[in-house]
């Protein structure tokens, strides 16, 4: 039996199991010879494949229970889910489980996790699908790491992260089940210093039930620890966890844009086994799908920032947002819109106007996992950060580590208009401060939230965007150009025969979730626009699309 070595300071990693209606839709149409496209697949078509396509056409919507691929695992889409002996099963029996689950031994090994948190924060009473998203595959997890150690391989040490906030709530009463099951007393996570099972709840939850796990039918030998995500300085300081926390400005409000300072995101001091802090790939303060609302990846830049504070602190639990979660099920449109990139057809589709809000495309997707689009991309960053992070060292200095190379690969251009004439694109705050407080001209913002450093008030489709500060493959220059006294906007090296006052940065010559907004110029009279969703609006002409921007 192989038995895992704690260090004195501990990485987790969060977890879903919740893939077997995904995945075996999706194998069910790979048998039938149709096309599988991701979310990411759809963006980078620019509309040549529909979102539609994903699962509506052929009917699998409902079977998939609404979870779409936004990115494809290296490994190919896999599943945890298996009937128990002697019943029937929710969904048929996922095959290569054993390989799959000895592939995410592996690499999270690899990386120096030493926890697992099994998310089990959607549902909280037990049902078919419940047990067959949830429940069950968590088992089959425990069952197959305690296969692996028996077999002389080191896993993690798993634990489930429970919900408890119905009148209804039952499920965590099997989690205990599974807790208490003396084949994985070695697996279950424990404190280091009580030696106590820890489970963790979604906060907030029952009191009531919280206290019954603790008392785990008179064994007592459970902790409870609550735990959220983007929760106020209260919540930390009261010694929540967090899964996710994003980086803060510094009067303390959460930004999904940094362009100054440190992350600085919150950690938690005092919980019942000690400090911990979260760190993660993206993160999202709304939708991920919405313009602003979600850090986005920005190439390892988000990662990098983060790790800062972990260097900086040493806490006793470093969680890592997340391992694979790489499916998502739409939401309802509170933002209008819709999607950014995405293009609905047919006008029924069922995803039609909707949004996502923990992933979106390769961009927006929190996994460390190695995926197709990628490769070992990401998991290669992670690496490099957890051992500058083992190395004790209170900054990103180790010469040679992909980690301690952090820059914005983005530039943000600010939108000015002068009253009743030009409009002004600049990538200087100084300009446009400059200009904002001669008094005729006014800012054009973006009306989605999470910006603290753009403004928002009265945002329309003219509002700022970001551009690539370097030129790459499939980028072109998009010059600031000058007809006269008036500005626009051009990707022509000599500004279609026009004055070219410079380079604000490079756009994308095509769609990614990492650029998905189409850059339309616009013409009214004799001045010249933009707009960030591809259309122009009324009482303007739309002249043609630029290149897609952030």
């Amino acid at each position: 039996m192989a038995h895992l070595t704690i260090p004195a300071h501990r990485i987790g990693i969060f977890f879903t199991g919740w893939d077997a209606p995904a995945a075996q839709a999706r194998a069910r149409r790979e048998a039938a010879g149709q096309t599988v496209n991701t979310v990411e697949d759809v963006l980078r078509s620019n509309g040549a494949a529909k979102v539609s396509d994903l699962l509506y056409t052929p009917g699998e919507y409902n079977n998939a229970a609404a979870f779409h691929y936004h990115v494809t695992p290296s490994l190919g889409p896999s599943c945890l889910y298996r009937a128990r002996p002697g019943q029937t099963g929710v969904y048929a029996d996922c095959p290569n489980i054993s390989q799959a689950a000895r592939f995410h031994a592996d690499q999270l090994r690899a990386l120096d996790v030493d926890f697992v948190l099994i998310d089990a924060t959607n549902l909280d009473t037990f049902s078919a699908f419940s047990d067959g998203i949830q429940l069950r595959p968590a088992e089959v997890l425990f069952e197959e790491w305690a296969a692996l150690r028996a077999q002389g391989v080191v896993t993690p040490q798993l634990a489930i992260w429970a919900n408890i906030g119905s009148a209804n709530a039952d499920l965590y009463s099997k989690d205990l089940d599974l807790y208490n099951d003396p084949r994985f007393s070695d697996l279950v996570m424990r404190d280091t210093k009580t030696g106590k099972k820890l489970m963790f709840v979604v906060d907030p939850g029952r009191q009531d039930l919280f206290n019954a796990i603790q008392s785990n039918g008179g064994r007592n030998d459970v902790t409870a620890v609550w735990m959220w995500g983007n929760m106020d300085g209260s919540k930390y300081a009261a010694g929540r966890w967090s899964f996710m926390s994003p980086c803060r400005t510094p009067s303390g409000e959460f930004t999904t844009y940094f362009p100054t300072g440190s992350c600085d995101q919150l950690r938690t001091t005092n919980s019942p086994v000690g400090s911990q802090l979260a760190v993660s790939l993206s993160y999202q303060v709304g939708f991920a799908s919405v313009p602003f609302q979600a850090s986005g990846k920005l190439e390892g830049f988000t990662l990098r920032r983060q790790f800062e504070a972990a260097f900086a602190q040493h806490v006793d639990y470093l969680f890592l947002n997340g391992w694979n979660e790489v499916i998502a099920q739409p939401q309802t449109d509170t933002q209008g819109g819709g999607s950014m990139g995405l293009e609905y057809e047919p006008a029924n589709a069922p995803l039609k106007g909707r949004q996502w809000v923990d992933t979106y495309g390769v961009e927006f997707d929190r996994a460390m996992m190695p995926t197709k689009e990628e490769g070992t991309r990401y998991t290669d960053l992670v690496a490099s950060c957890v051992r500058v992070y083992r190395s004790g060292h209170a900054t990103c200095d180790l010469a040679g580590e992909a980690c301690c190379q952090a820059a914005d690969p983005f530039v943000t251009v600010y939108s000015l208009k002068e009253t009743g004439g030009d409009f002004l694109p600049t990538t200087s705050a100084a300009e446009k401060n400059a200009l904002v407080g001669q008094g005729n001209w006014k800012e054009r913002c973006t009306p989605y939230g999470g910006t603290p450093y753009l403004c928002t008030q009265n945002g329309d489709t003219a509002g700022p965007f970001r551009l690539y500060s370097a030129a790459g493959t499939n980028r072109a220059a998009l010059n600031r150009c000058l007809f006269g006294v008036n500005h626009f906007l051009s990707t022509s090296a000599n500004c279609e025969g026009q004055v070219v006052e410079g380079a604000l940065g490079f756009i994308s010559t095509v769609k990614t979730s990492a650029t998905p907004r189409p850059l339309a110029r616009c013409l009214q009279g004799a001045f010249h626009s933009h707009s960030t969703t591809g259309t122009c609006p009324a009482g303007t002409t739309t002249e043609f699309i630029l290149g897609y921007v952030r």
